[in-house]
């Protein structure tokens, strides 16, 4: 079309050329370039020190944290509710002993004491399965 007209087609005669209509052109015309990969080298701050492959996952770090929530599953429902509660709010919760036992009325040393006794069962029932 272009050495027919001897320039470059506008839209409009794309269209006609095409047989579609002006926004089908328009929306390709959006879409050109889209599937050119960005270069993992590229520098994602000014001095250039990080690139954007330093900000991908490391897929082997998900593939352990995979791994061991498939492992504890079994483990941590043979946990009684009470143990399982508490193995929720240290770790998911981030709550401190203190806050553990204020919520479970208990003392800290008691959820301590508790908290190394339930990592030391599901430690043993890892080690058995």
């Amino acid at each position: 079309l272009s050495q027919d007209l001897g320039r470059e087609p506008n839209g409009q005669e794309l269209a006609e050329e095409l047989d579609v209509t002006p926004h089908e052109v328009a929306d390709a015309g959006s879409a050109y370039g889209s599937f050119s990969p960005t270069s993992l080298d590229q520098p994602v701050n000014a001095d250039g020190a990080s690139h954007l492959s330093d900000l991908l996952p490391d897929d082997d770090t998900d593939a352990h944290a995979s791994e061991a929530r498939l492992l504890l599953a079994p483990a941590l429902r043979k946990l009684s509710d009470r143990d399982r509660r508490i193995l929720y709010l240290r770790y998911c919760e981030d709550r401190t002993q203190q806050e553990i036992g204020d919520d479970i009325g208990v003392t800290q040393m008691q959820v301590s004491r508790t908290l190394t006794r339930i990592l030391r069962d599901l430690r043993t029932d890892l080690d058995d399965g």
